[in-house]
Protein backbone atom coordinates (compact mmCIF):
# COMPACT_ATOMS: atom_id res chain seq x y z
CA UNK A 1 0.00 0.00 0.00
CA UNK A 2 1.12 3.41 -1.12
CA UNK A 3 1.27 6.06 1.91
CA UNK A 4 1.12 9.78 1.72
CA UNK A 5 4.05 11.96 1.96
CA UNK A 6 4.73 13.57 5.86
CA UNK A 7 3.44 16.72 4.31
CA UNK A 8 0.10 15.55 3.15
CA UNK A 9 0.19 13.63 6.93
CA UNK A 10 0.82 16.90 8.58
CA UNK A 11 -1.96 18.68 6.26
CA UNK A 12 -4.27 16.31 6.81
CA UNK A 13 -3.69 16.38 10.41
CA UNK A 14 -3.95 19.98 10.68
CA UNK A 15 -7.47 20.23 8.42
CA UNK A 16 -8.73 17.39 11.25
CA UNK A 17 -8.13 20.04 13.96
CA UNK A 18 -9.00 22.85 11.53
CA UNK A 19 -12.43 21.71 10.54
CA UNK A 20 -13.53 21.57 14.64
CA UNK A 21 -12.75 25.20 15.27
CA UNK A 22 -14.11 25.98 11.67
CA UNK A 23 -17.72 25.08 13.49
CA UNK A 24 -17.18 27.13 16.60
CA UNK A 25 -17.41 31.16 17.14
CA UNK A 26 -15.81 31.33 20.07
CA UNK A 27 -11.98 30.20 18.27
CA UNK A 28 -10.15 30.56 15.08
CA UNK A 29 -6.85 29.31 13.96
CA UNK A 30 -3.54 30.35 12.35
CA UNK A 31 -1.91 26.77 11.79
CA UNK A 32 1.71 26.73 9.64
CA UNK A 33 2.49 23.27 7.74
CA UNK A 34 5.85 22.03 8.12
CA UNK A 35 7.25 22.89 11.01
CA UNK A 36 8.13 26.97 9.58
CA UNK A 37 8.44 28.10 12.91
CA UNK A 38 10.62 26.48 15.79
CA UNK A 39 8.60 24.57 17.94
CA UNK A 40 5.28 25.72 17.47
CA UNK A 41 2.92 24.84 14.20
CA UNK A 42 0.59 28.04 14.98
CA UNK A 43 -2.32 29.52 17.03
CA UNK A 44 -5.80 28.76 18.15
CA UNK A 45 -7.50 31.94 19.11
CA UNK A 46 -10.27 32.30 21.40
CA UNK A 47 -12.46 34.78 22.31
CA UNK A 48 -14.61 36.56 24.96
CA UNK A 49 -18.25 36.72 23.10
CA UNK A 50 -19.40 33.38 21.01
CA UNK A 51 -21.14 36.35 18.58
CA UNK A 52 -18.69 35.65 15.53
CA UNK A 53 -16.73 38.93 16.50
CA UNK A 54 -12.80 38.54 15.93
CA UNK A 55 -11.48 41.53 16.29
CA UNK A 56 -8.63 42.19 18.38
CA UNK A 57 -11.33 43.92 21.36
CA UNK A 58 -12.78 40.65 21.34
CA UNK A 59 -9.73 38.48 21.36
CA UNK A 60 -9.04 36.38 25.14
CA UNK A 61 -6.01 34.45 23.92
CA UNK A 62 -3.49 33.66 21.23
CA UNK A 63 -2.79 29.99 22.02
CA UNK A 64 0.22 28.21 21.32
CA UNK A 65 0.16 24.82 19.44
CA UNK A 66 2.18 21.97 18.47
CA UNK A 67 0.76 19.19 15.78
CA UNK A 68 2.10 16.04 14.75
CA UNK A 69 0.15 13.57 12.20
CA UNK A 70 0.95 10.18 12.20
CA UNK A 71 -0.91 6.99 9.95
CA UNK A 72 -2.04 4.08 12.46
CA UNK A 73 -1.11 1.34 10.20
CA UNK A 74 -1.89 -1.52 12.85
CA UNK A 75 -4.48 0.67 14.48
CA UNK A 76 -2.14 0.61 17.72
CA UNK A 77 -3.87 4.14 19.04
CA UNK A 78 -6.95 4.93 16.91
CA UNK A 79 -9.29 2.94 19.47
CA UNK A 80 -7.36 3.96 22.74
CA UNK A 81 -9.08 7.13 25.14
CA UNK A 82 -5.73 7.83 26.60
CA UNK A 83 -1.53 6.86 24.96
CA UNK A 84 1.55 7.84 25.61
CA UNK A 85 4.01 9.43 22.90
CA UNK A 86 7.71 10.75 22.98
CA UNK A 87 8.07 14.44 22.60
CA UNK A 88 11.29 16.25 22.11
CA UNK A 89 13.19 17.31 25.14
CA UNK A 90 14.67 20.26 23.08
CA UNK A 91 11.07 21.11 22.33
CA UNK A 92 9.91 20.77 26.12
CA UNK A 93 12.53 23.26 27.00
CA UNK A 94 11.50 25.70 24.32
CA UNK A 95 7.79 25.75 25.72
CA UNK A 96 8.98 25.61 29.19
CA UNK A 97 10.96 28.61 28.96
CA UNK A 98 7.42 30.20 27.30
CA UNK A 99 4.25 29.97 28.33
CA UNK A 100 3.85 26.30 27.08
CA UNK A 101 1.79 24.59 24.14
CA UNK A 102 -1.32 22.75 23.62
CA UNK A 103 0.03 19.72 21.96
CA UNK A 104 -1.19 17.75 19.53
CA UNK A 105 -1.09 14.27 18.24
CA UNK A 106 -3.46 13.30 15.12
CA UNK A 107 -3.87 10.07 13.90
CA UNK A 108 -5.34 8.50 10.97
CA UNK A 109 -6.46 4.86 9.58
CA UNK A 110 -4.74 3.78 6.64
CA UNK A 111 -7.30 4.91 4.09
CA UNK A 112 -7.63 7.94 5.67
CA UNK A 113 -11.27 7.95 6.69
CA UNK A 114 -10.97 7.84 10.27
CA UNK A 115 -8.92 10.89 12.29
CA UNK A 116 -8.49 10.52 16.23
CA UNK A 117 -7.14 13.65 17.69
CA UNK A 118 -4.84 13.45 21.05
CA UNK A 119 -3.51 16.13 23.19
CA UNK A 120 -2.30 17.34 25.94
CA UNK A 121 -2.07 20.49 27.79
CA UNK A 122 1.22 21.15 28.58
CA UNK A 123 1.29 24.23 30.82
CA UNK A 124 4.98 25.08 31.83
CA UNK A 125 4.88 23.49 35.66
CA UNK A 126 3.47 20.54 34.11
CA UNK A 127 6.57 20.94 31.43
CA UNK A 128 8.65 21.45 34.64
CA UNK A 129 7.56 18.22 35.85
CA UNK A 130 8.88 15.83 32.59
CA UNK A 131 11.85 17.85 32.02
CA UNK A 132 12.55 16.83 36.09
CA UNK A 133 11.53 13.31 35.84
CA UNK A 134 13.44 13.09 32.10
CA UNK A 135 16.84 14.17 34.29
CA UNK A 136 16.02 11.66 36.65
CA UNK A 137 16.41 8.25 33.94
CA UNK A 138 18.96 10.04 32.50
CA UNK A 139 16.88 11.12 29.25
CA UNK A 140 18.69 12.89 26.58
CA UNK A 141 16.66 13.05 24.03
CA UNK A 142 12.97 12.58 24.53
CA UNK A 143 10.39 11.53 27.05
CA UNK A 144 7.04 9.83 26.77
CA UNK A 145 4.06 12.18 27.86
CA UNK A 146 0.46 11.27 28.47
CA UNK A 147 -2.13 12.69 25.94
CA UNK A 148 -6.14 12.50 25.98
CA UNK A 149 -8.21 11.57 23.15
CA UNK A 150 -10.46 14.28 22.41
CA UNK A 151 -14.34 14.30 21.93
CA UNK A 152 -14.28 16.01 18.43
CA UNK A 153 -16.85 18.73 19.04
CA UNK A 154 -16.20 22.26 19.11
CA UNK A 155 -17.58 22.97 22.86
CA UNK A 156 -14.86 20.08 23.82
CA UNK A 157 -11.75 21.77 22.40
CA UNK A 158 -12.72 25.17 23.40
CA UNK A 159 -13.04 23.93 27.17
CA UNK A 160 -9.89 22.52 26.28
CA UNK A 161 -8.25 25.43 24.49
CA UNK A 162 -9.37 27.10 27.46
CA UNK A 163 -7.98 25.48 30.23
CA UNK A 164 -4.53 25.78 29.04
CA UNK A 165 -5.09 29.45 28.75
CA UNK A 166 -6.31 30.17 32.43
CA UNK A 167 -3.42 27.73 33.36
CA UNK A 168 -0.53 29.35 31.35
CA UNK A 169 -1.88 32.97 32.28
CA UNK A 170 -1.89 32.36 35.66
CA UNK A 171 1.36 30.71 35.66
CA UNK A 172 3.48 32.62 33.26
CA UNK A 173 7.00 31.87 31.85
CA UNK A 174 9.01 28.52 32.99
CA UNK A 175 11.60 30.48 34.38
CA UNK A 176 9.25 32.90 36.63
CA UNK A 177 9.23 32.94 40.52
CA UNK A 178 5.93 30.98 40.29
CA UNK A 179 6.92 27.91 38.09
CA UNK A 180 9.99 27.56 39.64
CA UNK A 181 8.37 26.96 43.49
CA UNK A 182 6.03 24.41 42.36
CA UNK A 183 5.35 21.94 45.57
CA UNK A 184 6.73 19.16 45.31
CA UNK A 185 4.31 16.20 45.52
CA UNK A 186 6.70 14.88 48.53
CA UNK A 187 5.84 18.49 50.33
CA UNK A 188 1.72 17.92 50.08
CA UNK A 189 1.78 17.76 54.01
CA UNK A 190 3.20 21.24 53.97
CA UNK A 191 -0.22 22.72 51.78
CA UNK A 192 -1.87 24.83 53.68
CA UNK A 193 -4.41 25.61 51.46
CA UNK A 194 -5.39 24.10 47.30
CA UNK A 195 -7.50 25.42 44.51
CA UNK A 196 -8.33 24.42 40.91
CA UNK A 197 -10.58 25.29 38.77
CA UNK A 198 -11.82 22.94 35.77
CA UNK A 199 -13.04 25.05 32.78
CA UNK A 200 -16.72 23.71 31.93
CA UNK A 201 -16.83 20.99 34.72
CA UNK A 202 -20.54 21.34 35.88
CA UNK A 203 -20.30 19.06 38.90
CA UNK A 204 -17.33 17.06 40.96
CA UNK A 205 -17.59 13.79 38.56
CA UNK A 206 -16.98 16.34 35.99
CA UNK A 207 -13.83 18.04 37.93
CA UNK A 208 -12.16 14.30 38.65
CA UNK A 209 -12.44 14.04 34.33
CA UNK A 210 -10.81 16.70 33.96
CA UNK A 211 -7.94 15.85 36.60
CA UNK A 212 -7.94 12.65 35.78
CA UNK A 213 -6.55 13.71 32.18
CA UNK A 214 -3.72 16.36 34.03
CA UNK A 215 -5.45 19.31 31.94
CA UNK A 216 -6.03 20.93 35.68
CA UNK A 217 -3.61 22.66 37.91
CA UNK A 218 -3.67 22.42 41.56
CA UNK A 219 -2.45 25.51 43.29
CA UNK A 220 -1.23 25.91 46.82
CA UNK A 221 0.05 28.04 49.63
CA UNK A 222 2.12 27.06 52.75
CA UNK A 223 3.22 28.15 56.04
CA UNK A 224 6.36 29.90 54.29
CA UNK A 225 4.66 31.07 51.19
CA UNK A 226 1.28 32.58 50.81
CA UNK A 227 1.18 33.16 46.83
CA UNK A 228 -0.18 30.34 45.18
CA UNK A 229 1.97 28.55 43.24
CA UNK A 230 1.25 25.35 40.72
CA UNK A 231 1.41 22.33 42.36
CA UNK A 232 3.24 19.08 41.14
CA UNK A 233 1.51 17.07 38.58
CA UNK A 234 2.59 13.55 37.73
CA UNK A 235 1.21 11.41 35.68
CA UNK A 236 1.32 7.87 38.65
CA UNK A 237 -0.33 9.89 41.07
CA UNK A 238 -4.06 9.65 41.92
CA UNK A 239 -6.50 12.42 42.86
CA UNK A 240 -9.48 11.18 45.20
CA UNK A 241 -12.45 13.46 45.77
CA UNK A 242 -15.15 12.26 48.45
CA UNK A 243 -18.47 13.67 48.55
CA UNK A 244 -21.29 12.75 51.92
CA UNK A 245 -24.56 11.79 49.82
CA UNK A 246 -27.87 12.43 51.80
CA UNK A 247 -29.93 9.64 50.46
CA UNK A 248 -31.00 6.56 51.81
CA UNK A 249 -30.15 2.96 50.43
CA UNK A 250 -32.89 1.03 50.74
CA UNK A 251 -34.15 -2.43 49.49
CA UNK A 252 -37.84 -3.25 49.21
CA UNK A 253 -38.68 -0.10 50.93
CA UNK A 254 -36.38 -1.33 53.88
CA UNK A 255 -33.75 1.14 54.38
CA UNK A 256 -30.31 -0.18 55.36
CA UNK A 257 -28.44 3.15 54.68
CA UNK A 258 -29.45 6.66 55.57
CA UNK A 259 -26.44 8.35 53.71
CA UNK A 260 -23.75 7.08 51.72
CA UNK A 261 -20.33 8.82 50.63
CA UNK A 262 -18.83 8.57 47.15
CA UNK A 263 -15.12 8.25 46.44
CA UNK A 264 -14.30 9.50 42.85
CA UNK A 265 -10.33 8.88 41.34
CA UNK A 266 -8.48 10.74 39.01
CA UNK A 267 -8.27 7.30 36.98
CA UNK A 268 -12.10 7.31 36.71
CA UNK A 269 -13.20 5.06 39.55
CA UNK A 270 -16.11 5.36 40.99
CA UNK A 271 -16.91 3.76 44.66
CA UNK A 272 -19.98 3.99 46.74
CA UNK A 273 -19.06 4.17 50.48
CA UNK A 274 -21.86 2.67 52.63
CA UNK A 275 -20.21 2.03 56.02
CA UNK A 276 -16.95 1.14 57.32
CA UNK A 277 -16.69 -2.38 55.83
CA UNK A 278 -18.54 -1.69 52.59
CA UNK A 279 -17.16 -0.44 49.51
CA UNK A 280 -19.39 -0.79 45.90
CA UNK A 281 -16.77 -0.02 43.23
CA UNK A 282 -19.10 0.64 40.34
CA UNK A 283 -17.34 0.40 37.07
CA UNK A 284 -15.35 -2.82 38.17
CA UNK A 285 -19.17 -4.14 39.62
CA UNK A 286 -16.98 -5.29 42.91
CA UNK A 287 -17.82 -5.36 46.04
CA UNK A 288 -14.95 -4.26 48.66
CA UNK A 289 -15.55 -5.86 52.04
CA UNK A 290 -13.02 -4.39 54.86
CA UNK A 291 -14.07 -6.31 58.54
CA UNK A 292 -13.80 -3.36 60.28
CA UNK A 293 -16.43 -3.02 62.80
CA UNK A 294 -18.42 -5.08 65.38
CA UNK A 295 -21.37 -7.84 64.91
CA UNK A 296 -23.86 -5.27 64.12
CA UNK A 297 -22.78 -3.09 61.62
CA UNK A 298 -20.94 -5.86 59.65
CA UNK A 299 -24.27 -8.12 59.94
CA UNK A 300 -26.32 -5.47 58.55
CA UNK A 301 -24.20 -5.02 55.70
CA UNK A 302 -24.12 -8.89 55.36
CA UNK A 303 -27.87 -8.63 55.17
CA UNK A 304 -27.80 -5.83 52.35
CA UNK A 305 -25.64 -7.94 50.04
CA UNK A 306 -27.55 -10.95 50.50
CA UNK A 307 -30.41 -9.22 50.19
CA UNK A 308 -29.04 -7.73 46.71
CA UNK A 309 -27.81 -10.85 45.43
CA UNK A 310 -31.62 -11.85 45.83
CA UNK A 311 -33.48 -9.00 44.64
CA UNK A 312 -31.34 -8.00 41.67
CA UNK A 313 -31.05 -3.86 42.36
CA UNK A 314 -31.45 -1.50 44.83
CA UNK A 315 -32.78 1.92 45.30
CA UNK A 316 -30.61 5.53 46.47
CA UNK A 317 -33.29 7.70 46.89
CA UNK A 318 -35.94 7.27 44.44
CA UNK A 319 -33.52 6.00 41.55
CA UNK A 320 -33.38 2.06 40.78
CA UNK A 321 -30.01 0.85 40.60
CA UNK A 322 -29.47 -2.40 38.80
CA UNK A 323 -27.79 -4.69 40.24
CA UNK A 324 -26.01 -7.34 37.17
CA UNK A 325 -22.87 -8.90 36.88
CA UNK A 326 -21.01 -8.59 40.35
CA UNK A 327 -19.15 -11.91 41.36
CA UNK A 328 -19.28 -12.98 44.47
CA UNK A 329 -17.09 -15.81 45.69
CA UNK A 330 -19.47 -19.15 47.44
CA UNK A 331 -16.79 -18.94 50.20
CA UNK A 332 -18.07 -15.12 50.90
CA UNK A 333 -21.15 -15.38 50.81
CA UNK A 334 -21.36 -18.20 53.70
CA UNK A 335 -19.40 -15.94 55.90
CA UNK A 336 -21.95 -13.10 54.72
CA UNK A 337 -24.66 -15.29 55.88
CA UNK A 338 -23.50 -16.46 58.89
CA UNK A 339 -22.75 -12.80 60.17
CA UNK A 340 -26.23 -11.65 59.25
CA UNK A 341 -27.67 -14.94 61.23
CA UNK A 342 -25.21 -14.23 64.36
CA UNK A 343 -26.35 -10.35 64.29
CA UNK A 344 -29.89 -11.95 64.19
CA UNK A 345 -29.35 -14.46 66.62
CA UNK A 346 -28.00 -11.00 69.14
CA UNK A 347 -30.53 -9.54 68.54
CA UNK A 348 -33.49 -12.00 68.97
CA UNK A 349 -31.68 -12.81 72.66
CA UNK A 350 -31.47 -8.78 73.29
CA UNK A 351 -27.61 -9.13 73.84
CA UNK A 352 -25.68 -6.02 73.05
CA UNK A 353 -22.37 -7.74 72.31
CA UNK A 354 -20.45 -5.66 68.86
CA UNK A 355 -16.55 -6.81 68.93
CA UNK A 356 -15.68 -7.14 65.91
CA UNK A 357 -15.47 -11.13 65.22
CA UNK A 358 -12.71 -11.46 63.16
CA UNK A 359 -10.51 -10.14 66.31
CA UNK A 360 -11.96 -12.52 68.95
CA UNK A 361 -10.16 -15.31 70.69
CA UNK A 362 -10.84 -18.91 68.74
CA UNK A 363 -13.04 -20.33 72.15
CA UNK A 364 -14.72 -17.12 72.14
CA UNK A 365 -16.12 -17.45 67.91
CA UNK A 366 -16.52 -21.04 68.78
CA UNK A 367 -19.23 -20.05 71.88
CA UNK A 368 -20.73 -17.23 69.14
CA UNK A 369 -20.77 -20.31 66.41
CA UNK A 370 -22.78 -22.41 68.84
CA UNK A 371 -25.34 -20.08 69.78
CA UNK A 372 -26.13 -19.44 65.95
CA UNK A 373 -26.13 -23.13 65.34
CA UNK A 374 -28.87 -23.86 68.20
CA UNK A 375 -30.71 -21.15 66.74
CA UNK A 376 -30.42 -22.35 63.33
CA UNK A 377 -31.99 -25.79 64.39
CA UNK A 378 -28.82 -27.70 63.91
CA UNK A 379 -28.63 -29.40 67.75
CA UNK A 380 -32.32 -30.13 67.79
CA UNK A 381 -31.57 -33.41 67.72
CA UNK A 382 -30.25 -32.88 71.45
CA UNK A 383 -33.26 -30.47 72.96
CA UNK A 384 -35.79 -33.40 74.34
CA UNK A 385 -38.10 -30.82 76.03
CA UNK A 386 -40.13 -27.78 73.88
CA UNK A 387 -38.54 -25.11 76.47
CA UNK A 388 -35.24 -25.21 77.55
CA UNK A 389 -32.89 -23.25 79.86
CA UNK A 390 -29.73 -22.96 78.38
CA UNK A 391 -26.66 -21.33 80.75
CA UNK A 392 -25.01 -20.29 77.53
CA UNK A 393 -21.11 -19.23 78.64
CA UNK A 394 -19.17 -16.19 76.51
CA UNK A 395 -15.98 -15.58 77.56
CA UNK A 396 -16.24 -16.69 80.65
CA UNK A 397 -19.10 -14.90 81.75
CA UNK A 398 -22.80 -16.57 81.02
CA UNK A 399 -25.55 -15.40 78.93
CA UNK A 400 -28.85 -17.61 79.80
CA UNK A 401 -31.03 -18.58 76.71
CA UNK A 402 -34.50 -19.97 76.67
CA UNK A 403 -34.65 -21.91 74.02
CA UNK A 404 -38.42 -22.97 72.21
CA UNK A 405 -38.12 -25.59 69.52
CA UNK A 406 -41.53 -25.33 68.11
CA UNK A 407 -43.05 -27.85 65.89
CA UNK A 408 -41.76 -27.30 62.18
CA UNK A 409 -38.29 -27.49 63.92
CA UNK A 410 -37.84 -24.11 63.77
CA UNK A 411 -36.48 -22.48 67.19
CA UNK A 412 -36.98 -18.99 68.62
CA UNK A 413 -34.52 -18.05 71.31
CA UNK A 414 -35.09 -15.55 74.51
CA UNK A 415 -32.91 -13.88 76.71
CA UNK A 416 -32.84 -15.88 80.00
CA UNK A 417 -32.69 -13.11 82.21
CA UNK A 418 -33.31 -9.82 81.10
CA UNK A 419 -36.20 -10.62 78.25
CA UNK A 420 -38.68 -7.66 78.17
CA UNK A 421 -41.17 -11.00 77.64
CA UNK A 422 -42.47 -12.05 80.24
CA UNK A 423 -43.17 -15.60 82.12
CA UNK A 424 -45.53 -17.17 84.25
CA UNK A 425 -46.22 -20.15 86.11
CA UNK A 426 -49.53 -22.20 86.98
CA UNK A 427 -51.76 -23.55 89.63
CA UNK A 428 -53.35 -26.73 89.72
CA UNK A 429 -56.55 -24.71 88.56
CA UNK A 430 -54.36 -23.61 85.30
CA UNK A 431 -54.68 -19.73 86.47
CA UNK A 432 -51.38 -18.20 85.21
CA UNK A 433 -49.40 -16.15 88.02
CA UNK A 434 -46.29 -13.95 86.34
CA UNK A 435 -42.79 -14.43 88.03
CA UNK A 436 -39.38 -12.88 87.76
CA UNK A 437 -37.37 -14.29 84.63
CA UNK A 438 -34.13 -13.91 86.28
CA UNK A 439 -35.22 -16.48 89.17
CA UNK A 440 -34.86 -19.48 87.15
CA UNK A 441 -31.28 -18.69 86.87
CA UNK A 442 -29.09 -20.41 89.17
CA UNK A 443 -26.95 -18.41 91.66
CA UNK A 444 -23.80 -19.03 89.74
CA UNK A 445 -25.00 -17.54 87.14
CA UNK A 446 -26.86 -15.20 88.28
CA UNK A 447 -22.92 -13.85 89.81
CA UNK A 448 -21.46 -14.27 86.70
CA UNK A 449 -23.54 -12.79 84.07
CA UNK A 450 -21.91 -11.08 81.20
CA UNK A 451 -23.90 -7.64 81.93
CA UNK A 452 -26.49 -6.23 84.41
CA UNK A 453 -29.61 -4.44 83.87
CA UNK A 454 -30.43 -3.82 87.37
CA UNK A 455 -33.63 -2.05 86.17
CA UNK A 456 -35.33 -4.86 84.56
CA UNK A 457 -34.48 -6.69 87.61
CA UNK A 458 -36.92 -4.28 89.32
CA UNK A 459 -38.99 -4.09 86.48
CA UNK A 460 -39.31 -7.96 86.77
CA UNK A 461 -39.81 -7.76 90.46
CA UNK A 462 -43.02 -5.34 90.07
CA UNK A 463 -44.57 -7.27 87.20
CA UNK A 464 -44.35 -10.09 89.37
CA UNK A 465 -48.20 -11.14 90.71
CA UNK A 466 -47.45 -11.52 94.96
CA UNK A 467 -50.08 -14.41 96.12
CA UNK A 468 -49.75 -17.79 98.22
CA UNK A 469 -48.91 -19.54 95.05
CA UNK A 470 -45.92 -17.33 94.00
CA UNK A 471 -44.54 -16.80 97.42
CA UNK A 472 -42.37 -19.51 97.56
CA UNK A 473 -40.24 -19.02 94.30
CA UNK A 474 -40.08 -14.69 95.12
CA UNK A 475 -38.27 -15.90 98.17
CA UNK A 476 -36.28 -18.33 96.50
CA UNK A 477 -35.43 -16.03 93.94
CA UNK A 478 -34.27 -13.11 96.71
CA UNK A 479 -32.13 -16.29 98.43
CA UNK A 480 -30.03 -17.06 95.20
CA UNK A 481 -29.52 -13.15 94.93
CA UNK A 482 -27.82 -12.93 98.08
CA UNK A 483 -26.02 -16.05 97.17
CA UNK A 484 -24.84 -14.42 93.77
CA UNK A 485 -23.65 -11.45 95.92
CA UNK A 486 -21.60 -14.14 98.20
CA UNK A 487 -19.92 -15.06 95.07
CA UNK A 488 -18.75 -11.71 93.57
CA UNK A 489 -19.09 -9.24 96.33
CA UNK A 490 -22.09 -6.92 94.08
CA UNK A 491 -23.71 -4.98 96.72
CA UNK A 492 -26.39 -3.88 94.26
CA UNK A 493 -27.49 -7.75 94.14
CA UNK A 494 -28.03 -7.11 97.95
CA UNK A 495 -30.66 -4.11 97.24
CA UNK A 496 -32.25 -6.26 94.81
CA UNK A 497 -32.63 -9.23 96.69
CA UNK A 498 -34.09 -6.92 99.54
CA UNK A 499 -36.35 -5.37 97.36
CA UNK A 500 -38.00 -8.54 96.67
CA UNK A 501 -38.43 -9.64 100.06
CA UNK A 502 -39.88 -6.28 100.73
CA UNK A 503 -42.46 -7.16 98.35
CA UNK A 504 -43.46 -10.32 100.01
CA UNK A 505 -43.19 -8.68 103.34
CA UNK A 506 -47.16 -7.99 103.82
CA UNK A 507 -47.79 -12.27 103.41
CA UNK A 508 -44.28 -13.11 105.64
CA UNK A 509 -43.40 -10.68 107.59
CA UNK A 510 -44.77 -12.82 110.81
CA UNK A 511 -42.55 -15.78 109.55
CA UNK A 512 -39.29 -16.06 111.15
CA UNK A 513 -37.83 -17.47 107.60
CA UNK A 514 -38.57 -14.16 106.21
CA UNK A 515 -37.23 -12.25 109.59
CA UNK A 516 -33.95 -14.42 109.53
CA UNK A 517 -33.71 -13.83 105.52
CA UNK A 518 -33.81 -9.64 106.19
CA UNK A 519 -31.40 -10.00 109.14
CA UNK A 520 -29.04 -11.74 107.19
CA UNK A 521 -28.73 -9.09 104.25
CA UNK A 522 -28.58 -6.58 107.25
CA UNK A 523 -25.46 -9.34 108.43
CA UNK A 524 -23.63 -8.84 105.23
CA UNK A 525 -23.92 -5.73 105.02
CA UNK A 526 -22.24 -4.65 108.34
CA UNK A 527 -25.22 -2.66 110.07
CA UNK A 528 -25.70 -5.78 112.54
CA UNK A 529 -26.57 -4.86 116.09
CA UNK A 530 -28.06 -5.34 119.52
CA UNK A 531 -31.33 -3.97 117.99
CA UNK A 532 -30.82 -7.27 115.25
CA UNK A 533 -29.72 -9.40 118.02
CA UNK A 534 -32.53 -8.57 120.57
CA UNK A 535 -34.95 -9.87 117.83
CA UNK A 536 -33.48 -13.07 117.14
CA UNK A 537 -33.07 -13.74 120.79
CA UNK A 538 -36.80 -12.84 121.30
CA UNK A 539 -37.67 -15.59 118.43
CA UNK A 540 -39.11 -18.96 119.77
CA UNK A 541 -39.35 -22.45 117.34
CA UNK A 542 -38.26 -25.80 117.27
CA UNK A 543 -37.82 -25.74 113.86
CA UNK A 544 -33.88 -27.07 113.39
CA UNK A 545 -33.49 -25.31 110.09
CA UNK A 546 -34.74 -22.20 111.53
CA UNK A 547 -32.71 -22.03 114.90
CA UNK A 548 -29.69 -23.01 113.28
CA UNK A 549 -30.33 -19.84 111.40
CA UNK A 550 -30.89 -18.21 114.49
CA UNK A 551 -27.60 -19.45 115.96
CA UNK A 552 -25.76 -18.45 112.88
CA UNK A 553 -26.58 -14.95 112.71
CA UNK A 554 -25.51 -14.68 116.81
CA UNK A 555 -22.37 -16.07 116.33
CA UNK A 556 -23.09 -19.12 118.05
CA UNK A 557 -20.88 -21.44 116.09
CA UNK A 558 -20.74 -24.28 118.96
CA UNK A 559 -24.80 -24.05 118.93
CA UNK A 560 -25.21 -23.93 115.41
CA UNK A 561 -22.90 -26.89 115.59
CA UNK A 562 -24.56 -28.81 117.52
CA UNK A 563 -28.30 -27.67 115.66
CA UNK A 564 -26.93 -28.90 112.41
CA UNK A 565 -25.57 -31.94 113.97
CA UNK A 566 -28.89 -32.88 114.71
CA UNK A 567 -30.37 -32.53 111.53
CA UNK A 568 -31.04 -35.51 109.14
CA UNK A 569 -28.80 -35.79 105.93
CA UNK A 570 -30.70 -34.60 103.55
CA UNK A 571 -32.10 -32.17 105.58
CA UNK A 572 -27.97 -30.69 106.06
CA UNK A 573 -27.84 -31.00 102.20
CA UNK A 574 -30.88 -28.73 102.01
CA UNK A 575 -29.21 -26.37 104.49
CA UNK A 576 -26.20 -26.15 102.54
CA UNK A 577 -28.02 -24.87 99.36
CA UNK A 578 -29.35 -21.57 101.39
CA UNK A 579 -27.14 -18.30 101.83
CA UNK A 580 -27.44 -19.02 105.51
CA UNK A 581 -24.96 -21.82 105.32
CA UNK A 582 -22.24 -19.27 103.88
CA UNK A 583 -22.55 -17.35 106.94
CA UNK A 584 -22.22 -20.60 109.03
CA UNK A 585 -18.76 -21.65 107.09
CA UNK A 586 -17.30 -17.92 108.08
CA UNK A 587 -17.78 -18.23 111.56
Amino acid sequence: MFYPSNAKIEDRAIGALKNIIDDDLTMAAQFNSMDKEMAWDGYIYIYKKNNGDQSKKNLDDKVPVQIKGHIDKESKYLNRKRITFSVNLVDLEIYHDDRGVVYFEIFMSEDGTRREIFYSLLYPSKIKGYLEKAAQKGNNTSISIGFNKLVKSPQKLYIVVKQFSQESKRQGFGSGEIVQNTIAIQDLDKVTSMTATAIGAKNEFEFMQRLSTGDVCFYGTTKENQIKVPIAWDEDNRHYLEKQVNKSVSINGKIYYETYRIIWSSTGDFTMVLSENLQIELEKKKFQIIRRTGIKEFGKDAHFILELINNKSFKIGNAIVSYHGFNIPDSLVGELKFMDDLNNTLNEIEFDYDKPFWNLPLDVKKQLIQIVAIRNGEMNNILTDRVSFFDWKIEDKYMPVIIIKQDDGSVELNNGVFSKNQISVKNDKEEHYIIPLFGYADQKILANLYYYNYELFYEQIDSADVNVYTLDFLNHTALKLIQAYDINGNEKLLDIAEYQLKKIEKFEKEKIYFILNMLQITKRRGLFSDRESIILQGLYTNNLQELFGINVLLENKEKAKKIYDQMEQEEQDLIAEYPIYFLYQNL
